[in-house]
C-alpha cells in the first residue's frame, strides 16, 4: 500500500510540473514585484528599494566566455571604462560610450577608417589593430568650463583634436595634471615609490614651485603615482571621472590626426614625424600647449626645463613605462616615442573616455 501511495504522489508531482511548463510556455511572462508584467516584457522587475544585479566579472573572465550569444549582458568591473557591457555579435561594447572594451577578438583601432591629416586611415596601423581607442568629442560644457578642479579652483582646460569630417575626435586636457590630495612617498633614487611634486622640489610634500611656475604645467609624477596603483592600460589613474591615462595607441591616434604617417607612428625609441611636435608645443596649431617643464631623472636630478617635456602613457613594455617626449626647438618639431624607467618623474595629460 505504501508503494502504491508513493507512486500516486510522484504522478501528481509530474502532472503539476507538466502543467507549470505549459503555463510558462503559454504566457512566457514573469513578474517580480508585480503580478501583472507589461505585455511587451518577458520579465519585469518592479522595486523602489532594490536594483537588478547582472553577472559581474573581470575583463579576462568576460573575454574567456565561450561562444557568447549576441545580446549577452554583464558588468565588467576592471574594464576601462568599467560598466555594463553587451555582446553585439563580434565584440563586447560598453553601454556608456559604445566603444569596444578591450576584447580579445577585435579592437576599435581597426575600425577607425578616418583618413586624418596624413591622408592615411588609422586602421592601417597594425600596432593598434586590436586596441581600444577613445575618440570622443568634448562637450560644450567641457570646452567652456573644463573638467575637474585645477589648483586655482577652476576646471582643467580641454581641447578637441581630430578629423572634423570623419567625426573621430579626441578630447584632451590642455594643461597638465596637478592632483596632490595628500603627502607623497619620499623620493628614493632608482625606485618607483609613487613620488610626485614640482620641478626642483625634492622633498616629500609638494610645496615649492619654481619661481617661473605656470599653473598649467602641473606636477611631475612617477609612473605608479600616475596610475594610482593600477597596472591596467587606459586606467582612470589620477584623472577625473570619465577620463583616463591615455595608452600608447591613443597617442598614436593623436599623432595620426596631426598628420604623422603610419610608418612614422610605428617607429619606437626614436624621434618621428615631421612637424607634429611643433603643433603640440605651446602656441602650436593643435592648441595642445605642451609646456616645456622638463622632468626628473630616476637618480633624483631635475633637467631640461624650458626645452623639453615628456608625458606618461598607461602602456608598458618589458616592465618599463611608455611615454611621449616633445622637444623644443630641436630636431625639426618631431615627437619621441619610447619607454623609460618608471622611477623617472614625468608630466601627465588625461584623455576623455
Amino acid at each position: 500500500m505504501k508503494q502504491i501511495h508513493l507512486k500516486k504522489i510522484v504522478q501528481k508531482l509530474a502532472l503539476i510540473l507538466f502543467l507549470g511548463t505549459i503555463s510558462i510556455e503559454t504566457y512566457a511572462q514573469v513578474g517580480i514585484g508585480t503580478s501583472s508584467p507589461d505585455a511587451s516584457a518577458a520579465l519585469e522587475v518592479q522595486s523602489t528599494t532594490l536594483g537588478f544585479l547582472p553577472p559581474r566579472m573581470t575583463k579576462a573572465q568576460m573575454n574567456a566566455i565561450s561562444s557568447p550569444v549576441e545580446g549577452l549582458i554583464l558588468y565588467c568591473y576592471d574594464c576601462v571604462p568599467k560598466g555594463l557591457h553587451y555582446y553585439n555579435g563580434s565584440d563586447f561594447l560598453n553601454t556608456t560610450n559604445g566603444l569596444v572594451s578591450n576584447t580579445t577578438t577585435a579592437g576599435f583601432g581597426s575600425q577607425l577608417s578616418n583618413m586624418g591629416a596624413n591622408g592615411s586611415s588609422f586602421s592601417n596601423n597594425a600596432t593598434c589593430a586590436i586596441k581600444t581607442i577613445s575618440s570622443t568629442a568634448c562637450s560644450a560644457e567641457e570646452l567652456s568650463n573644463g573638467i575637474g578642479n585645477d589648483p586655482n579652483g577652476n576646471g582643467y582646460t580641454v581641447v578637441q583634436i581630430g578629423d572634423a569630417t570623419s567625426g573621430y575626435n579626441q578630447c584632451w586636457m590642455a594643461e597638465n595634471m596637478q592632483d596632490g590630495s595628500g603627502p607623497t612617498s619620499a623620493w628614493e633614487a632608482e625606485t618607483d615609490n609613487g613620488w610626485y611634486g614640482y620641478y626642483g622640489d625634492g622633498d616629500q610634500i609638494p610645496d615649492s614651485p619654481p619661481s617661473d611656475f605656470d599653473e598649467k604645467e602641473g606636477f611631475l609624477y612617477q609612473w605608479s603615482a600616475v596610475m594610482n596603483g593600477s597596472t591596467i592600460e587606459r586606467t582612470q589613474g589620477i584623472c577625473p571621472t570619465a577620463w583616463h591615462i591615455p595608452s600608447d595607441c591613443e597617442w598614436l591616434f593623436l599623432e595620426n590626426n596631426l598628420g604623422m604617417s603610419i610608418s612614422q607612428q610605428e617607429i619606437d625609441n626614436s624621434y618621428r614625424g615631421t612637424n607634429q611636435g611643433t603643433k603640440l608645443k605651446p602656441g602650436g596649431a593643435s592648441n595642445f600647449d605642451g609646456i616645456y617643464v622638463g622632468y626628473r631623472f630616476s637618480n633624483s636630478t631635475f633637467s631640461i626645463r624650458g626645452s623639453y617635456t615628456s608625458y606618461w602613457t598607461s602602456s608598458t613594455i618589458v616592465g618599463d613605462g611608455k611615454y611621449r617626449g616633445l622637444v623644443g626647438f630641436f630636431l625639426g618639431g618631431k615627437v619621441f616615442r619610447g619607454s623609460t624607467s618608471k622611477a623617472k618623474a614625468l608630466s601627465v595629460r588625461c584623455l576623455k573616455d
